[in-house]
């Protein structure tokens, strides 16, 4: 199948904001027809986009979330946020932490946090 749609907590939260949160047994389809003007659509990305243009889409969208497809919009996964501070921070400073046996020197406590306050900007 393609990707057509996607619900979202925002979805939730308007309907609640309409007063429809009684209306429990409600479609997907049916849901999103309660959406604002303001959706724009799925927020998408295929695999061989770089990070750096899924990150600038991701913050344009204003989204937690890329649903990642191939070229006839078939869906291949999710990527997160979360995900990609774990691929750009978490993972490297675990796999630094473990370079070094587990324990950092002084220094290079240091060094991590002039690198974090670099990244902050």
């Amino acid at each position: 199948g393609k990707l057509t749609d996607i619900y979202s907590k925002f979805d939730a939260i308007n309907l609640a904001a309409q007063g429809s949160y009684n209306q429990l047994d409600i479609g997907g389809i049916d849901a999103n027809k309660h959406r604002t003007d303001w959706f724009e659509g799925v927020t998408k990305c295929r695999k061989d986009e770089t990070l750096g243009t899924i990150m600038d889409r991701i913050a344009k969208a204003e989204v937690h979330r890329i649903v990642v497809v191939d070229d006839k919009d078939r869906v291949c996964g999710v990527l997160s946020l979360s995900d990609i501070l774990n691929f750009l921070v978490i993972k490297p400073y675990q796999e630094a932490k473990a370079k070094h046996d587990g324990s950092f020197a002084e220094e290079d406590e240091l060094e991590v946090e002039a690198e974090e306050e670099a990244f902050r900007g």
